[in-house]
């Protein structure tokens, strides 16, 4: 069984190659959300922002728009309850909001 490397450390290895400061554009509300997180989610939600950047449409993310007053979104899960929701921006991501489905879209 393949061993699964540090979300951390993956980060920082993906963030040299793909400039990912420049490419995620953190809202206010996505960051003081993410201070929220358990660690365990964050590393899921590190590994699935990976992802998003390296193929926006792995069927993994479970990539899919938004409706109502989120059309302009898009969403991808994290794990079963957890999604982010992102827009596309030239060069790359909004990061609008993470939590669960329920606190998402309430």
């Amino acid at each position: 069984m393949e061993k699964r490397q540090d979300p951390l450390r993956l980060w920082q290895i993906c963030e040299k190659t793909w400039n990912l400061k420049t490419m995620l554009y953190r809202s206010s509300r996505f960051r003081r959300q993410w201070k929220r997180l358990s660690t365990k989610i964050r590393d899921e939600a590190i590994v699935r922002l990976l992802m998003l950047v390296r193929s926006e449409y792995d069927p993994l993310l479970n990539n899919h728009a938004l409706s109502g007053k989120y059309a302009e979104y898009r969403s991808i899960n994290v794990t079963g309850d957890v999604r982010i929701a992102y827009g596309r921006v030239p060069g790359g991501f909004h990061l609008f909001a993470i939590g669960t489905h329920s606190e998402l879209y309430k």
